[in-house]
């Protein structure tokens, strides 16, 4: 299975970026949580990959993401200034 830009959908969460193979692979992937939290990141071969950004339900607080592991809080500005750079994306809305 290839795509540039799958959906796919599990639990109520949401995986949206590109499959190699068969497996998430991209520089810009955003999975959205069934709770609302939403993560921006990057996969390589099926596995989270590098320094990711997650947000809360109400996008009152942000953590940092490495490797797919929660690493720990940092502050919204922080979280704008990851998603831009690393993702170019802008931060998600409620």
């Amino acid at each position: 299975y290839h795509s540039e830009r799958a959906i796919h959908r599990c639990g109520g969460d949401c995986f949206e970026g590109p499959y190699f193979d068969g497996r998430r692979n991209g520089k810009v992937c955003i999975y959205r949580y069934a709770d609302g939290c939403i993560e921006y990141g990057s996969w390589f071969e099926g596995l989270p990959s590098g320094v990711g950004v997650m947000w809360s339900t109400d996008r009152k607080n942000a953590y940092q993401v490495i490797n797919g592991e929660l690493e720990g809080a940092i502050t919204l500005a922080v979280a704008e200034k990851i998603a831009k750079e690393e993702f170019n994306l802008a931060v998600p809305q409620m």
